[in-house]
């Protein structure tokens, strides 16, 4: 059985895996506003300030100082920033300038319960504390440009987030109080669980062609360099203090594991086109991606643990095809086919500095064939959409020793719209109900893969 246990059984090894023990209850709050001013004409300022709030505790069955335990961690999320942008154009030419600012605050603490008899009884915290907000600031720029059917558009970002220090804790004599509780009581603090504040930057460049060869046939070629924002890394101090003696014995502390941990980045090329005509769709599709500093977890042999890591690069490179028809009125199929390989292109440095064999393996969660196919067909206000997904075999893991089997799905969608009926309800213009049947025939798969590998089983 790939899911949780549906009930106790009295075994503290197989009750961490119950699953009310592992699941998750998430608040979000979201506030957010576009404002637009337009000075003169052919300039136009928009500004977009948004609040983000995520309050989440999530149990987890886990392993913790060789035993099994329930963990619940505290998740009280605060973002909140804008981003500003200015257009205008001269010579023919679109320009974008922009600035995006955030601060944030991203407090996490993790309590931990042991199983007796099928209850919970409090064991310890893990308690840290974030000295200040996190700061994100990145300003851009943007160019377009169309040249008879040539569309041309270039542009840079440059990224720089600041993750504040953190305070860790002597976690002993804490009681089973509230995180705010906790926090109030002013533990010891232990440097080895702390780690300063952290500066990531990087330079983002994008480009891009499409010509338009004529009415049906477009061509385009695309650069961009992107980014993976690393925020907080509440599994380290897990890791910690699992194997504190083994830490202890190689030198290192929560900051060695943090120091290790660099911006991730990667350099996408994508050449395709696009061929649409009124009653059907082409859309073919190469990529090739490499990525630097993936943070990846691999075996630590000094350590004996899995830990995170970013000294690995890794490419991805295939093809893709989308395709779609409308063969009569209120009929039509879709479709794409997705072949690739994502491999790991170097050996990692793991936390103590022990070299793993990486190079050549592929890289976690990436199937080599991916198809998806559906229909719709609108009847009466109706459309029933049927839709078949196939993943093929991937890797849990970048050492590339649990092999995950391939998957077959099937979802239905029904979606029925009225416009006359819904508009004579009381303030209501228009409006649909849907209901979604996923995994119809209740395939038994496994869906998601922690790449980041951070288990600790």
């Amino acid at each position: 059985d790939l899911d949780y246990n549906p009930r106790l059984l009295n075994n503290a090894g197989q009750d961490i895996n119950f699953y009310n023990f592992n699941r998750e209850k998430i608040s979000n709050y979201h506030a957010f506003s576009l404002i637009t001013i337009t000075p003169a004409d052919n300039h136009k300022i928009t500004i977009k300030p948004y609040y983000f709030r995520e309050w989440a505790p999530r149990l987890a069955g886990v392993n913790f100082l060789g035993a099994p335990a329930v963990r619940e961690r505290i998740n009280r999320f605060d973002r909140y920033g804008s981003v500003v942008e200015y257009d205008t154009s001269m010579l023919n030419t679109g320009i974008k300038l922009g600035y995006w600012y955030e601060q944030f605050s991203l407090p996490i603490a993790e309590k931990y319960s042991r199983l007796q008899n099928g209850q919970l009884q409090f064991n310890q915290w893990l308690l840290t504390k974030k000295e200040g907000n996190g700061v994100i600031n990145s300003p851009f720029v943007k160019i377009t440009k169309d040249i008879s059917a040539l569309h041309v558009e270039a542009g840079v970002r440059y990224f720089n987030m600041y993750e504040a220090p953190v305070t860790g804790f002597s976690n002993a004599g804490i009681p089973n109080v509230s995180f705010e509780d906790a926090q109030g009581l002013n533990p010891a603090k232990d440097a080895a669980t702390s780690y300063r504040g952290q500066t990531y930057e990087a330079w983002l460049p994008h480009a891009g062609l499409s010509y338009a060869v004529n009415k049906q046939v477009t061509t385009y070629l695309t650069y961009g360099k992107n980014y993976a924002q690393p925020q907080g890394f509440p599994e380290f101090q897990q890791i910690f203090a699992n194997s504190r003696a083994a830490f202890n014995a190689a030198g290192l502390t929560v900051q060695s594991l943090v120091n290790r941990v660099k911006l991730a980045t990667s350099h996408n090329v994508d050449l395709g086109l696009r061929y649409t005509t009124e009653k059907l769709y082409i859309a073919p599709v190469l990529f090739y991606t490499y990525y630097e500093n993936l943070l990846v977890g691999v075996f630590d042999p000094a350590l004996n643990t899995n830990v995170r890591t970013s000294a690995a690069d890794s490419r991805a490179y295939g093809g893709e095809i989308e395709m779609g028809a409308t063969p009569i009125e209120n009929l039509s199929f879709y479709g794409s086919l997705l072949y690739g390989k994502s491999e790991m292109a170097s050996d990692t440095t793991a936390a103590s500095g022990a070299v793993v064999a990486t190079k050549g393996h592929d890289t976690p969660d990436f199937p080599k064939f991916m198809l998806k196919g559906g229909l719709s067909y609108k009847l009466h206000g109706l459309e029933i959409s049927p839709v078949v997904r196939y993943i093929s075999a991937r890797y849990g893991n970048v050492d590339n020793t649990e092999k995950i089997a391939p998957y077959t799905v099937v979802d239905l969608f029904l979606t029925y719209s009225n416009p006359k009926l819904f508009s004579a309800l009381p303030g209501v213009k228009d409006g649909y109900v849907s209901l979604a049947f996923l995994n119809l025939f209740d395939k038994k798969y496994v869906g998601v893969i922690n790449a980041f590998e951070d288990r600790l089983g």
